[in-house]
């Protein structure tokens, strides 16, 4: 009985907290100033993607509540599990999608964001979380860039690739050993999702979850993932935006830019909008809360010549 008692007032005590925060940040997006007009156009909206570096070592504990009361982790699983073959990642964050793969469905897979601190944090959890376990048995080395990583210096991540290993088969007639298979940890890779460095058609998944938000030129970004998908192969999008309800998309306008300066997100973008002018084969499209989560299933455009016919140029750092 005073297990139960308790158990109910820890449960009111959080829906009074969550109902208290939610009145207050509704009160003071309702009495905050009209948006400017244009808003939610990624053209007007100034870069934010350096705030990553700053808030990486507390982000997981900082999103940990918000994620859960939204059931985004179940949405993670439904998408990414269809995750299947050579599975890039990019604005990969630190790593939240782990548990939703199923790695033996997966041939390789290659993580990828432009903040070395926040793919620190994913690094750091694949090693200590045991994931290792769960993956390596099934992961081949992924598909290199077509840059050789940079060197190591005192400013930025090592530039080592993940470890690999096979089991031998011994022919015991002739004496005789040889590597039959091997085995990798997924790759580790400071990469901007707009400037892709692997060679067209490489992937046969490509993931992108609440990273469209982040970007100055996500069309640019949804571009680059249909390039190196492959014909037939899947691009895999969990985003944010906006809503079906203007009443709701008013709210997020006026919040937008201060949401923005904190998270480095601009949470008030068309992504249907912003896919559609990207060119993607789009097969499927669920939308929750209000209609501000998306969960898409595209693929890369039909023409060839939708798309940039070669990889960008520049430097790769892979973390270790």
């Amino acid at each position: 009985m005073a297990a139960r008692k308790g158990l109910l007032l820890v449960s009111a005590a959080g829906l009074y907290s969550a109902v208290a925060y939610g009145s207050y940040t509704a009160y003071r997006v309702v009495t905050a100033p009209a948006a400017p007009e244009g808003c939610q156009d990624p053209r007007c909206q100034r870069p934010v993607r350096t705030v990553y570096d700053s808030i990486a070592p507390a982000y997981d504990a900082s999103i940990g509540w918000d994620e859960w009361m939204m059931g985004l982790a179940r949405r993670r699983s439904e998408l990414l599990g269809a995750a299947c073959g050579d599975t890039l990642e990019v604005s990969a964050g630190t790593g939240r999608n782990f548990a939703a793969y199923r790695p033996s469905q997966m041939t390789s897979l290659t993580i990828t964001d432009a903040s070395v601190e926040m793919l620190k944090q994913a690094f750091a959890k694949y090693k200590a979380e045991g994931l290792r376990k769960a993956f390596m048995p099934h992961l081949r080395p992924p598909p290199p860039p077509t840059t050789a990583p940079a060197p190591a210096t005192a400013t930025t991540t090592s530039s080592a690739q993940p470890a690999a290993s096979g089991h031998e088969q011994h022919d015991a007639k002739a004496g005789t050993r040889a590597v039959v298979s091997t085995f990798a940890d997924p790759a580790f890779t400071v990469m901007n999702s707009e400037r892709l460095l692997y060679p067209a058609r490489t992937f046969d998944t490509v993931v992108d979850t609440f990273g469209l938000c982040s970007h100055s030129d996500p069309v640019g970004a949804l571009r680059e993932m249909g390039r190196v998908c492959r014909p037939g192969g899947r691009i895999l999008l969990l985003e944010h935006g906006r809503s079906e309800l203007e009443w709701v998309n008013t709210m997020l306008d006026k919040g937008s830019a201060e949401h923005a300066d904190r998270w480095g997100c601009w949470w008030n973008r068309d992504i249907l909008g912003i896919v559609g002018e990207a060119g993607l084969q789009v097969h499927e499209v669920k939308r929750y809360h209000f209609g501000t989560t998306y969960c898409i299933v595209a693929g890369p455009p039909l023409s060839a010549s939708a798309l940039p016919s070669e990889a960008a140029s520049g430097s790769v750092t892979a973390v270790k």
